[in-house]
């Protein structure tokens, strides 16, 4: 069965996010970061076809984007490491906006402009599944956004009688033990905001590293290094999250997006 793997696709903005925070008694919930629109496409190359011609495709749409001085969309093509076998797809592509007007805006001239770039994706793959999340950030990446990295996705629920904000000020404690530790990954929060049809978690986390070394390294101090017990500490009774996904992270746009 097709199911978009990293992110069950359903809900909406007012629904997901909204309800998530609603549950602080007082609704004093302090957003860590500025909330940026992102998008999910799940696709399979169509026969004849593979990654010489996803890149022939991209590179006609990037010309497209400068063409038309868009500097505020990223994305990246993703490409699967650790997955199992609900993971139905060749290759995600990732994208991400300023906000929400970049979104609008960028959304009506793509489909009343870019017919001939449509067409040329088209050819060369099937995406059978598009979603959107709203992208909150709790730990930035160090160094800023690397060109390329490793994504890994765990769909999380919370806890009944347990509240998003709670789960926040632990992730804030959670990016700070991280970073004592020298740890470089990034860390975000995904919100199902369009898509639907399936089952939805309450949330997404997407952790970003460079490269596997760091990866790995988090790995090491997660498990030799025992910080497996405050992570325990700070999350065990708050939520339930699955095993997670890992991706590797093309860059097919750069934009600075927070």
């Amino acid at each position: 069965m097709r199911r978009l793997l990293i992110l069950a696709i359903a809900g909406g903005f007012a629904f997901s996010l909204g309800s998530a925070i609603a549950q602080e008694e007082e609704n004093e919930f302090a957003l860590p970061s500025k909330i940026v629109p992102a998008e999910i496409y799940a696709c399979n190359y169509n026969d004849g076809q593979g990654p010489s011609d996803l890149n022939a495709a991209v590179d006609g749409w990037s010309a497209y984007m400068d063409q038309n001085n868009i500097d505020n969309y990223a994305a990246w093509t993703l490409g699967k490491y650790h997955t199992g076998p609900d993971q139905d797809f060749d290759f995600l592509w990732l994208g991400a906006w300023t906000d929400g007007n970049a979104m609008g805006a960028g959304t009506d001239m793509w489909l009343s402009s870019g017919g001939e770039h449509i067409a040329d994706f088209a050819r060369v793959a099937d995406c059978f599944a598009h979603a959107n999340s709203a992208s909150i950030n709790y730990k930035m990446p160090e160094g800023g956004t690397p060109a390329n990295a490793v994504l890994t996705f765990s769909n999380c629920n919370i806890n009944d009688g347990k509240s998003y904000a709670a789960i926040g000020e632990a992730t804030r404690a959670w990016a700070d033990v991280l970073t004592e530790a020298g740890s470089e990954a990034a860390i975000y929060h995904w919100f199902p905001v369009y898509g639907g049809g399936g089952d939805s978690p309450d949330f997404t986390v997407l952790t970003a590293y460079p490269n596997f070394t760091e990866l790995g390294a988090d790995y090491e101090r997660l498990t030799n290094g025992e910080l497996f017990r405050k992570s325990g500490e700070l999350f065990g009774d708050l939520e339930e999250c699955d095993v997670a996904r890992v991706y590797t992270a093309t860059q097919r746009r750069a934009a600075v997006l927070r």
